[in-house]
């Protein structure tokens, strides 16, 4: 320990001597001691043995300022707990760093905070674990990237997007639709608030054409009466309704009908309920597929109306006689009355895939 007042008295020359040794020893020992010295200047070096921490009398010379803190036995020093360092210039660290408080770098453009241990690029206040603010109006990007490309996420207002050097994969609008597109931007699927649609084909179970479903809809269609010569010159129905699921390349109807007043001239040929919402596949075998049934009342000859069949390339229903591929004569089956040809029906058929 090394103190001294630094002032020497009028004194003998050994005790001048002594006092200057003295002096000097103090200096040299930054005025190490326990205790601070007794009489103190401003700007004085304080080392403060008791803590192992090197002080300097601040200007007004009426407090300590802490610079380091030593380590006398690994011989090494780290600043002070309570200094706040500002650099101006460049800072080159070539070994570890350890911050134990918050890190600030240019006032927001990265903010550590230790407390809640967030991170805030372009904030201050960090809500999140990595909290990012730009304070423009429009996109901004968050790019995370290797050798082999790149991935973005960004916001722009109540949008998001995830994309990656092709284009954009996840696409949040901001009306709250979700899509999801393939590399080159193309949307493939949307989920909206009323659902999800599909703008390709779906793959179940494989990749495979087998494993596709290309469509799956619901609606309507208008069902009449018709024959391959034509539909009747006159007809008024009190009844012609018509629905179809059609799921991938198979369909299937339902129809009812009931007329009120017909005239059959014009009709030639088998009898037809036409207008199905789909044309009939052209690979059905031997143009005629089975697979419907109508309960019928009050035609002209409701027992000859027994078997349903569609024929390929066409969008028409066509009647047969049990046993064989004989149509049934439309003109010898409608009948001109009100309330009359009443038919219930379904059947299922396929189209092209």
């Amino acid at each position: 320990m090394a103190q001294h007042d630094y002032t020497i008295a009028n004194q003998s020359f050994p005790n001048t001597r002594s006092d200057l040794n003295n002096s000097l020893s103090a200096i040299v020992s930054n005025n190490s001691g326990a205790t601070e010295p007794s009489t103190t200047y401003a700007y004085q070096w304080w080392y403060d043995e008791t803590t192992d921490i090197l002080k300097m009398r601040n200007a007004d010379n009426d407090a300590w300022i802490t610079m380091f803190t030593f380590n006398q036995t690994a011989d090494t020093y780290s600043l002070a707990t309570d200094v706040e360092l500002t650099i101006t210039e460049n800072l080159d660290l070539t070994g570890s760093a350890t911050i134990s408080g918050d890190l600030t770098v240019d006032t927001d453009t990265l903010y550590v905070d230790s407390t809640n241990n967030h991170i805030g690029v372009g904030t201050t206040s960090p809500a999140q674990i990595v909290h990012i603010n730009e304070a423009i109006t429009g996109s901004v990007r968050l790019r995370i990237e290797n050798s082999e490309g790149f991935g973005e996420f960004s916001t722009d207002g109540d949008a998001v997007q995830l994309r990656n050097q092709a284009g954009v994969i996840l696409n949040s609008v901001n009306a709250g639709d979700t899509q999801i597109r393939d590399g080159s931007s193309s949307v493939k699927m949307t989920v909206t608030s009323s659902g999800t649609q599909f703008n390709d084909a779906i793959f179940l179970g494989g990749t495979g054409s087998a494993n596709e479903l290309d469509d799956y809809e619901y609606g309507t269609w208008t069902p009449r009466y018709s024959s391959p010569g034509g539909d009747p010159s006159s007809v008024t129905y009190d009844r012609q309704n018509g629905y179809y699921y059609k799921i991938g390349g198979v369909v299937h109807v339902w129809w009812t009908l009931r007329t009120d007043a017909i005239n059959t001239t014009g009709m030639s040929g088998d009898f037809y309920v036409s207008g199905l919402p789909f044309t009939v596949g052209a690979t059905v075998n031997d143009s005629v597929l089975a697979g419907g049934d109508a309960i019928v009342d009050n035609f002209l000859n409701d027992t000859v109306l027994t078997k349903t069949g569609v024929l390929d390339n066409a969008a028409n229903i066509a009647f047969f006689v049990e046993g064989s591929h004989a149509g049934t004569d439309a003109t010898t089956v409608l009948k001109n009355a009100a309330n009359a040809n009443s038919m219930y029906g379904h059947m299922t058929y396929f189209v092209d895939f």
